[in-house]
């Protein structure tokens, strides 16, 4: 064979190639737009068909897309590889038409992209593997970048230099230069359409949120007023917003209810106050329900001795964050992260008096009818379950909204001189303990 005709041979072999590198980079990209959309609906709780797909072929849908790792700098992870998805599109086809380059710049740097690519997949299968979820979707990614990683260093040649020195200089020439717009350009276009997707799906949501409310509103002749002295409580007692979370620390819907109702405390331009019931899903002290949660009780009564030192909301913080570490010697080493007196905690924990506390608690929510966890009273109205953290803030700003304009004129918060004054008030907890008799304590 002639040099001619071998160069000839090289030059379609490297055409086939970078041709499939562009046609992957494509398919990059549009993986990429699918995840990050399904990244909108599953942050703001919208069951939508691009979620059902998702679904359908995993049992947790996207969580890896969706959870604790689908976010980079406040961008949805998918963002990022659609981004670097494009940029390999380009200089590959740019590549295309120097095919017959001995050495080629372009060439070097569609594989530099596609090497970071391979990597950026090694690290996310691993938390896919951490998060139990394979999503066909983000395994095609995963599998693209796999394949444009092989293509492209199949397309380089012998006569490649691909030392990192050279790959250093091209990123610093046009290629790099050309990548890094096309990268830039890529990732600014599919973030506005991101937040411009979350906008619209946020507007979509609000009349659902609403019906949601006004739903739970209409469920009850008037909304349940309680006192609240000597439970934990946060924020003025007349504030314009009272938010009870009867919960158990070893709960993670529970977790999403105290996080949004803190958040929501934090940053919403009402006053809010907020305040926190026991009902541990666990047998040792509440004999109403199966032993779900273990270590429920002794959080419980953890909590407790945070709150005999005012420390309850920082305690609690740490016990929903450590879910998963929960025995006695953990809820003592919080103690001491959190710079309590450790002593008066610990013998706290063998007190008699903390369980009593907790059994207090227990008859309260009993009395509250509650027989699940989360549950949440919003000024009154009663709320089953842990809604998208999402829906929360809409949640509480339509209680106020749709009592304020409706009929139904919302008592004073609870817990306040009107509330606590001589005796039950009405819809107290002496109404309260007739209406539990038809709820049967579960879970």
């Amino acid at each position: 064979m002639t040099g001619s005709t071998r160069a000839d041979s090289l030059a379609r072999r490297r055409a086939i190639l970078l041709i499939l590198v562009v046609l992957l980079g494509l398919a990059g990209v549009a993986d990429g737009l699918y995840l990050t959309r399904v990244h909108v609906d599953y942050e703001l709780g919208k069951p939508t068909d691009l979620v059902e797909v998702c679904s359908q072929w995993s049992s947790r849908g996207c969580a890896v897309t969706s959870g604790r790792f689908g976010s980079l700098f406040g961008a949805p992870i998918a963002l990022w590889g659609m981004a670097g998805a494009a940029a390999t599109a380009v200089t590959a086809a740019v590549a295309w038409f120097r095919r017959r380059e001995y050495h080629d710049p372009w060439r070097g740097t569609a594989f530099a992209l596609a090497s970071i690519s391979v990597l950026a997949s090694v690290v996310m299968a691993t938390l896919s593997l951490l998060e139990g979820s394979f999503c066909p979707f983000c395994v095609g990614w995963y599998g693209i970048n796999f394949a444009l990683g092989l293509l492209t260093w199949l397309s380089l040649g012998d006569g490649q230099d691909t030392s990192l020195g050279e790959m250093a200089r091209d990123a610093t020439h046009t290629p790099g230069l050309t990548a890094l717009a096309v990268f830039s350009l890529t990732f600014s276009a599919g973030y506005w359409d991101y937040g411009k997707r979350k906008s619209s799906t946020y507007a979509e949501l609000q009349p659902v949120v609403a019906a949601m409310v006004a739903d739970a509103i209409a469920q009850q002749e008037k909304p349940l007023i309680f006192p609240l002295r000597g439970i934990p409580t946060h924020g003025p007692e007349d504030a314009t917003l009272t938010i009870v979370e009867v919960a158990d620390f070893e709960c993670p819907h529970c977790r999403r209810v105290w996080e949004s109702v803190r958040d929501y405390s934090e940053h919403s331009t009402v006053s809010v106050r907020k305040a926190f019931v026991h009902y541990p899903l666990d047998d040792s002290c509440n004999g109403g329900v199966d032993g779900m949660h273990p270590h429920a009780c002794m959080a419980a009564r953890a909590g407790e001795c945070a709150h005999r030192q005012e420390r309850f909301w920082e305690y609690g913080d740490v016990m929903f964050a450590r879910q998963n570490a929960l025995e006695r010697s953990d809820l003592v080493s919080y103690a001491s992260e959190l710079e309590l007196d450790v002593p008066a905690f610990e013998a706290c924990l063998d007190d008699d008096a903390s369980m009593l506390e907790v059994r207090r608690s227990i008859a309260r929510a009993l009395l509250m009818s509650v027989d699940a966890t989360p549950t949440f009273f919003v000024n009154g109205y009663k709320f089953r379950g842990a809604p998208p953290a999402s829906w929360m803030p809409l949640l509480f700003d339509n209680v106020l909204k749709q009592t304020a304009a409706g009929a139904t004129k919302v008592p004073g918060p609870p817990g306040t001189a009107a509330a606590d004054r001589g005796g039950s008030p009405p819809g107290g907890p002496a109404d309260a303990k007739a209406d539990s008799k038809a709820v049967p304590p579960g879970h």
